[in-house]
């Protein structure tokens, strides 16, 4: 996303699964920060009947829950899914940070690097917790060591990540993440002005 074209800061918001990248972008939204999710975005094309219909046909469901099991379960059906849902989800990301107000848009995609949305971004933030609070983020999530290692597969590992990242918000617990969102908003305004 060209900023000088848009007028805006563009911010990608990436992290593997648990990392805490929604709690950033909760963080960046009380600082006031236009935020954006893909994967409220895939929830909303969820409820469209056309995809509904898609859906349903080649799922047999249009349960959620149980469409992540199937694709987690299945690289052919998760392939499937990604080529059908990604191209809507990137057109109405793009129309959601065109539509934008405020000169700082932060958009959590969490497969940003391994889709190349990086590439759309003006800077990409990784979002990483520390290895020894994972037992306690697996319980607040109510997942199992098995599911994360499951779908921890299906995104790239974070040693490639960290090279592609701009920004990396290394933290150990939610109010040490909190801070590094405080600062970096706070350093945005110092260095790109309204």
């Amino acid at each position: 996303m060209n900023s000088n074209a848009t007028h805006k800061w563009v911010i990608g918001l990436t992290g593997s699964i648990l990392s805490g990248k929604s709690t950033a972008l909760n963080y960046f939204a009380t600082q006031g920060v236009a935020t954006l999710s893909a994967d409220e975005i895939v929830h909303q094309l969820y409820q469209v009947p056309k995809i509904k219909k898609r859906l349903q046909s080649y799922f047999g469901t249009i349960e959620t829950k149980e469409i992540a099991s199937q694709i987690f379960a299945s690289s052919q059906k998760r392939k499937w899914l990604e080529r059908f849902i990604h191209p809507l989800v990137k057109k109405e990301l793009a129309l959601q940070i065109k539509r934008a107000k405020k000169p700082l848009v932060v958009v959590e995609v969490p497969l940003l690097f391994e889709r190349g949305w990086d590439k759309m971004m003006d800077l990409n933030i990784l979002v990483m917790a520390d290895d020894k609070t994972l037992p306690a983020r697996l319980r607040e999530r109510k997942m199992s060591l098995a599911q994360y290692k499951v779908r921890l597969k299906t995104q790239w590992p974070e040693n490639k990540k960290t090279v592609l990242a701009d920004v990396i918000f290394f933290h150990c617990t939610k109010n040490d993440l909190k801070r590094k969102v405080e600062r970096f908003c706070s350093a945005f305004e110092k260095l790109i002005p309204n």
